[in-house]
């Protein structure tokens, strides 16, 4: 898996627009409505420079567990999560 830059990745983005989502109607936008524009633009940035290198956690998981089929354990599924940063964002639910 290649290495992310996100320093070149910000150089590249800045300064890009998005889209506003209720430009027509120029009604106000604040909290999730004002960041998910971003957000996809940011993430299809990635994805394109990056194929195969830039998934979102539940994408991250299918991928994974689709690859790995006879492991169906929780032991053994974390077993193949080979990363300590993964498995703490994967344990929110503790």
């Amino acid at each position: 898996m290649k290495r992310v830059d996100f320093k070149a990745v910000l150089e590249e983005m800045k300064n890009t627009e998005v889209v506003r989502p209720n430009s027509a109607t120029a009604g106000t936008l604040s909290g999730h409505a004002a960041g998910e524009p971003f957000e996809k633009s940011v993430y299809a940035h990635l994805k394109e420079s990056y194929p195969g290198n830039i998934f979102k956690q539940y994408e991250y998981l299918n991928d994974l567990y689709s690859k790995h089929p006879k492991v169906i354990s929780l032991a053994d599924r974390y077993a193949l999560l080979d990363s300590p940063t993964v498995l703490f964002l994967l344990s929110r639910g503790r």
